[in-house]
């Protein structure tokens, strides 16, 4: 497994001070290993969760949701684009996957940085610095 759905239920704060938020059923998209999407961007869309369990969850998704959770598999289909900018996002809040070991609601100032968010379709792209941190302690750096 290489791309993860991390948490729904996202609200993004931009440097105007709007609020832009997602339907409830859009996912946190990311893949930590950069096999598939780039590793510093996270994408926020539709995603359809199926029955089955997952059958190999990497490291770093066992880490990010806890032993004791068994990811179902899904279907993502992010588009390449074009990605039309929204504005630079100086906060992100959302929840973490119900039923995970850290299941709750968290949020990320961004204070040094303020990634772009864009939208393609139905699909929103936050691009986040190289050198980014988005790990099980959720979105680390910038």
């Amino acid at each position: 497994m290489s791309i993860v759905i991390k948490g729904s239920r996202v609200v993004f704060i931009l440097q105007n001070g709007r609020k832009v938020r997602l339907p409830p059923s859009y996912g946190i998209i990311h893949d930590p290993e950069g096999k598939v999407l780039p590793r510093c961007e996270v994408f926020f869309g539709p995603y359809v969760k199926s029955k089955r369990i997952a059958s190999a969850p990497s490291k770093k998704a066992r880490k990010y949701f806890g032993s004791k959770y068994s990811p179902k598999e899904a279907t993502v289909d992010v588009p390449d684009g074009p990605w039309n900018s929204i504005g630079e996002v100086v906060e992100i809040l959302y929840e973490r996957t119900k039923g995970s070991q850290y299941a709750g609601k968290y949020f990320h100032p961004f204070k040094e940085f303020s990634p772009e968010l864009s939208k393609s379709k139905r699909y929103y792209r936050l691009a986040l610095r190289n050198g980014c941190i988005v790990d099980d302690r959720g979105f680390v750096f910038p």
